[in-house]
């Protein structure tokens, strides 16, 4: 998984980086426009915070969801049954990261 950090910017967008805050920062501002400094980029605790992934019927054997309700770590949205995965989840099943990428939003 190597050194990657993950901000949350614009209290939007989650971005996992292998660069410094300042050089994801201007990546981030040039990318999306939104001009954001360093000061409004919150550090995120990759074990603590995380996001909902979808996931095949498969994955979820033995489980019943319906309606749009959360059941420990599976939840079923707008028809989209999905789990909970902390970022450090989401990061070691990433290939290695060689720029800032934007992996999940808060916008939908």
């Amino acid at each position: 998984m190597g050194n990657i950090d993950v901000y949350l910017f614009d209290d939007c967008d989650y971005v996992a980086t292998p660069w410094e805050i300042e050089e994801t920062v201007e990546w981030y501002n040039q990318l999306t426009g939104v001009l954001v400094c360093e000061d409004y980029a919150e550090f995120i605790d990759i074990k603590k915070v995380g996001m909902w992934e979808e996931i095949s019927i498969e994955d979820a054997k033995g489980k019943v969801l319906t309606g749009d309700c959360v059941f420990g770590n599976l939840g079923y949205f707008a028809g989209e049954l999905c789990i909970y995965k902390s970022f450090y989840e989401v990061l070691k099943n990433m290939d290695a990261l060689c720029e800032p990428e934007i992996i999940a939003s808060r916008e939908f």
